[in-house]
């Protein structure tokens, strides 16, 4: 894989994610740009992300990286298992639908147009139908992670 150059970068089209893995964010920061999302939806798609990726995909946890310790086998497990947990929470509150947009947009780093083409090929307006949908979606997912870790900072009943 050929990585991206300093002009490139320098643009914002890239931004270093999991592991010093350069992944194209172009239609994240278009939506941003535009003043369409916040900082708080894009902060709820990066822990989604985190959560798909370690949790469903299995990849290395990039937090016990930083530990410096030995990794335990048993905590590893233990952490993928409570992030397949965060994801399949959200994929029950977001539904299928949901789901699969998200994996288009943030795991397959494809742009609406191409969203568009494959799940709505006929549409003219495709993209931008696309665009408005994953609005809405990131708005829900914020608004589900808000209301998550509000029930957290409570504590039990």
């Amino acid at each position: 894989m050929q990585l991206a150059t300093k002009e490139r970068l320098a643009k914002a089209a890239y931004h270093t994610n999991i592991g010093g893995v350069q992944r194209l964010a172009e239609p994240m920061l278009a939506l941003q740009r535009a003043g369409d999302i916040q900082d708080s939806h894009v902060a709820a798609a990066e822990r989604w992300y985190r959560d798909y990726v370690f949790g469903v995909e299995g990849a290395r946890d990039p937090e016990a990286r930083r530990t410096g310790n030995a990794p335990d086998v048993h905590a590893a497990m233990l952490s993928r298992v409570a992030a397949c947990t965060r994801h399949r929470n959200v994929q029950a509150a977001l539904g299928w639908c949901g789901e699969i947009r998200l994996r288009l947009l943030l795991v397959e780093e494809l742009s609406f147009s191409n969203i568009a083409e494959r799940l709505m090929p006929t549409d003219v307006n495709g993209r931008k139908k696309i665009a408005a949908q994953v609005v809405f979606l990131l708005e829900q997912l914020a608004e589900h992670y808000d209301n998550l870790d509000q029930v957290r900072c409570r504590g039990p009943g």
